[in-house]
């Protein structure tokens, strides 16, 4: 509890420390909005004075005409007064007629010339009107536009400031998660445990507790993985089957406003975050999303559900096989998002699991404690060159079937071992020579077939359990067949039925012992760890089994020749003293006892036969 006290304080602090830069940012903005009102307030200040110079420009100028106007009409007033005097006195001046006639045509055309120059006035007090009103608007359009640029330079200096210290902040924080990481895992997995008491809790408000916290500025999304079905297992291509449900949710305050349900596609072009969150060990050409949903609620928490049938690797131990222990992982990335740009945590143990006891009854697994097998889930950072990803691995422990093993390895191997023990117990006739050839040695072909094949189907047989079982069930087929070979060169070669009777009753005690001793042995080392010093051992010791039979074998027959010739000079020597007392009576002579080496072979053939 005291590391999730101390990411709510972090958390608050973080949450403060956004809120004092979005207030500055806010009082950056209205500083400049302000100096933006202020501006073209002062524009349309100078519009509205130069627009009333123009009409104090007017006013004048229609003054100055209605003044030149009235002129001009007095002016006319006075040359027809003149006129008409000039009428009456017509008869008496005409010399003064014309020079009032000459009068009134220079009034009419200085009233003519005085109309002209209002015009031209009126024109001139126009042109200067609009001259001054477009360089007030070019003023007013230059001002607006240095408010605008100031505008846009406040902001950007204020995104800069906040997009930096940011960056300061991410950077302490990512190399803090370095430090902590380094110190908690010490070549161990990051476990996240989920106490029963928070599993318990409503989803809203579960915490996951784990061995150590990550703080980053990165969003964080929260996965659980569900097992419904493990189809297969391929332990030659090193993967397995499944259908898994993968849930995932995070909070995107940006998108409460859009409730409701979406496919992927559509809440993309909606404009929804979305995490791109993958299972990164899987077979390409094997991946199949059966349905996917994104669903959203009015706080901006998204919740993401897909199921998949997906094929994926696996890293095998085949050490113990067929008594091996398997672990199935499914591994979760962003295809997208960086280590930097989002972490992954683990749901509550909801959203976890295997579907029930039948998830691998199509497999020759079971579970470690029953048929559910056992699961755990982790989270990791894995940094390799310029990759740098968050990763939440799925684990499902499962065992070898001990039946599978009765049935693959146990049943063929003892059958073949019983049918070359049992060529022992054929007659030593001539006639059994073949039958008992071909009980000892095709097996042995049979086995060394099976080896063969094993060994090419699969690549990682060789460093197995298995094999170290199969190259002592080579080794004690290969017994009967030396010990074939000796018997018949003993009896037929050598012509010595004593001492092959002798060793068909040894090598019907030995066989059978060799396979309890071999067996016992061979178990000692069923955990995997030491299978090439086994195989070893085991060869050695077969060989020096053969070696011996071999040696006693040609030591027995030598030393059975050696007491024969001392039989035979035993007989020489009683017949020589026989010719020498001729005249001995008979009833005084012993009965000759038989040789021992003739009587030896006819009372083991009567016992055989």
């Amino acid at each position: 509890m005291v590391a999730v006290n101390s990411d709510e304080e972090d958390n608050a602090d973080e949450e403060d420390e956004d809120d004092e830069e979005d207030e500055d940012d806010q009082a950056g903005t209205q500083t400049a909005s302000q100096a933006d009102q202020k501006a073209a307030q002062t524009s349309l200040t100078n519009v509205n004075a130069s627009n009333a110079s123009a009409q104090k420009v007017a006013t004048d100028a229609s003054a100055d005409s209605s003044t030149a106007k009235s002129n001009a009409s007095a002016t006319s007033g006075a040359a027809v007064s003149a006129v008409s005097d000039a009428a009456e006195k017509a008869a008496a001046k005409d010399k003064t007629s014309k020079a009032e006639t000459k009068d009134e045509d220079k009034a009419d055309a200085g009233k003519a010339d005085e109309e002209d120059n209002a015009d031209e006035a009126h024109e001139d007090e126009e042109d200067a009107k609009s001259q001054v009103a477009r360089s007030h608007h070019q003023e007013a359009e230059e001002a607006v536009t240095l408010a605008v640029n100031e505008k846009a330079e406040v902001k950007h200096e204020t995104s800069s400031r906040k997009k930096g210290r940011k960056h300061v902040k991410r950077s302490a924080s990512l190399a803090q998660d370095e430090e902590v990481f380094a110190e908690h895992k010490k070549g161990e997995d990051d476990t996240y445990v989920v106490d029963d008491a928070i599993a318990q809790m409503p989803e809203a408000s579960v915490v996951q507790t784990a061995s150590h916290t990550l703080k980053a500025p990165a969003r964080d999304v929260f996965f659980g993985v569900y097992c419904r079905k493990i189809f297969d297992i391929d332990l030659n291509a090193r993967s397995f089957t499944s259908d898994v449900v993968i849930t995932l949710r995070w909070n995107d305050t940006a998108s409460r406003t859009k409730t409701g349900t979406y496919g992927v596609d559509a809440a993309v072009k909606e404009g929804i975050w979305v995490p791109d969150i993958a299972i990164t060990n899987r077979v390409s050409s094997e991946y199949d999303t059966i349905s996917s949903v994104i669903r959203i609620d009015g706080t901006g928490q998204v919740q993401q559900v897909d199921r998949v049938a997906v094929t994926a690797y696996s890293e095998f131990n085949m050490k113990a096989y067929p008594f091996d222990k398997q672990t199935l992982e499914i591994k979760l990335a962003s295809k997208i998002h960086m280590l930097e740009d989002l972490r992954l945590h683990p749901l509550n143990l909801n959203y976890f699991g295997v579907k029930d006891d039948t998830v691998l009854d199509s497999t020759a697994y079971t579970g470690a404690k029953g048929d559910a097998p056992n699961w755990t889930v982790t989270t990791y950072p894995e940094t390799d060159a310029g990759l740098s990803k968050s990763r939440g691995v799925f684990k499902i422990e499962v065992v070898h079937e001990g039946s599978s093993a009765s049935r693959e390895l146990f049943g063929p191997t003892i059958m073949l071992c019983a049918v070359s023990y049992l060529s022992l117990f054929f007659p030593l006739m001539l006639p059994f020579a073949m039958p008992r050839v071909g009980a000892t040695f095709i097996p042995l072909l049979a086995m060394v077939g099976f080896i063969s094949n094993s060994a090419g189907a699969r690549s990682w047989y060789p460093s197995t359990w298995a094999a170290v079982y199969h190259e002592f069930i080579l080794a004690q087929l290969s017994l009967p067949c030396l010990f074939c070979l000796l018997l018949e060169v003993t009896m037929h070669t050598w012509k010595n039925e004593f001492l092959a009777v002798n060793l068909l009753k040894k090598f019907r005690i030995t066989y059978p012992v060799a396979f309890i001793v071999g067996f016992i042995f061979v178990f000692c080392f069923i955990e995997g760890h030491s299978n090439r010093a086994a195989n070893i051992t085991v060869r050695v010791l077969y060989i020096l089994l053969e070696i011996s039979a071999i040696a006693w074998t040609i030591k027995r027959n030598n030393s059975n020749q050696e007491n024969e010739e001392e039989d035979d000079e035993f007989d020489e020597a009683d017949k020589e003293r026989e010719d020498e007392a001729p005249d001995a009576p008979l009833t005084t002579q012993p009965p000759a006892a038989a040789p021992k080496s003739a009587a030896a072979p006819a009372a083991a053939a009567e016992e055989q036969f």
